[in-house]
């Protein structure tokens, strides 16, 4: 595990092609098993907000202010570094988890620099002259961090397993799935799978940053929005003290009974706007767009905040635009609504 950990394109974020197809089927297959989408995995979410709001709690006994974003990115990473790692972030481990995210904001405001964004187009290129170098170092020299912490958690993963030898029972992580199902492989001397401890690590890497950074920031941008728009505070808080009342947490079970809440949460992710340069896609075939002729292969980078955010919606929380109109399965943004029959459709490789 002493490669270069940089664009080496594994995982799923940087992968393509076959390597991609099997790695998100894998992904999917082991995180739907660990309850996603599922009440398994609701239990994990309330076991973290329940320790979320005991925290509060104590807070709120000894101080006026409460960094409510810090307890909010404390129980989202808990949430995936269970599923990864088999282990949450409560006492010392906290220390742990702060250790990385503090790497990982550095991380996310180095891509603010276009100095950065420069490099990125040209990473080869301009790898080793000034400025470019000193931003690939600092780039490379965190993500050896981030790198380190997921390869110590495999090892011990490993060591577990080659301990007990419970290699054929059920697996309790992420980590322990794809190390078994790497050893089924190997042991089945099947050759063209991309299963190996690189690969892994750039797994955990790839699940474990996407959904911190994201899942946190919405939250907390979510909490902000409904702070400075008292109408909309009221309105959710008078549905879920009507439908839930102070004796129990909501559930999704509720959901279909919570049509204003449904409405603030997707529209919380709608003004959020946490990711408008998506990941890099390529085209399946040449297009035109624009009179502009696109070949087959070359890499997009989706706009999402284009459909998201126009000039008289920018700023406003307005809820009323799902209240009433949300259908099961309807999807927050319809791709295919104004989209002429012979439009292209875009799609990872």
């Amino acid at each position: 595990m002493k490669q270069s950990k940089f664009m080496q394109y594994h995982g799923v974020i940087s992968s393509s092609g076959d390597r991609w197809r099997e790695q998100r089927r894998f992904a999917l297959h082991v995180l739907r098993d660990f309850g996603l989408g599922k009440n398994l995995m609701q239990d994990r979410i309330m076991l973290e907000l329940v320790a979320m709001f005991g925290k509060i709690d104590a807070k709120s006994d000894s101080i006026d202010e409460v960094n409510l974003p810090e307890l909010i990115d404390v129980a989202v990473g808990s949430i995936i570094n269970n599923l990864m790692f088999g282990y949450r972030f409560e006492g010392d481990k906290e220390r742990e988890f702060w250790d990385i995210k503090h790497t990982l904001d550095e991380h996310v405001r180095s891509f603010g620099n276009p100095i950065t964004m420069i490099w990125l187009c040209y990473p080869h290129l301009l790898g080793r002259v000034p400025p470019f170098s000193a931003v690939a170092d600092q780039i490379k020299q965190r993500l050896d961090k981030f790198f380190g912490f997921f390869e110590s958690r495999i090892t011990e993963h490993q060591r577990e397993l080659d301990k007990c030898g419970d290699w054929e029972a059920p697996p309790k992580d992420f980590v322990e799935a794809f190390l078994k199902e790497m050893k089924r492989k190997n042991e089945r001397d099947q050759n063209g799978h991309y299963f190996d401890l690189f690969q892994c690590t750039n797994m955990c890497f790839d699940l474990w940053i996407a959904g911190q950074e994201t899942t946190a920031k919405v939250l907390a941008w979510g909490v902000a929005q409904l702070l400075n728009n008292e109408n909309c505070l009221d309105k959710l808080y008078a549905e879920l003290d009507t439908v839930i009342g102070t004796d129990r947490l909501v559930s999704v079970a509720d959901r279909p009974n919570l049509p204003y809440t449904n409405a603030v949460i997707n529209e919380t992710l709608r003004i959020a706007n946490i990711l408008p340069n998506n990941v890099l896609h390529a085209l399946t075939r040449e297009v035109t767009v624009d009179g502009f002729k696109l070949p087959k292969g070359i890499a997009i980078v989706p706009q999402v905040s284009a459909v998201l955010i126009d000039d008289a919606s920018q700023d406003a929380l307005n809820p009323n635009a799902f209240w009433g109109k949300m259908a099961p399965k309807r999807p927050l943004i319809d791709y295919n609504q104004n989209i002429a029959p012979a439009a292209p459709k875009f799609e990872q490789n």
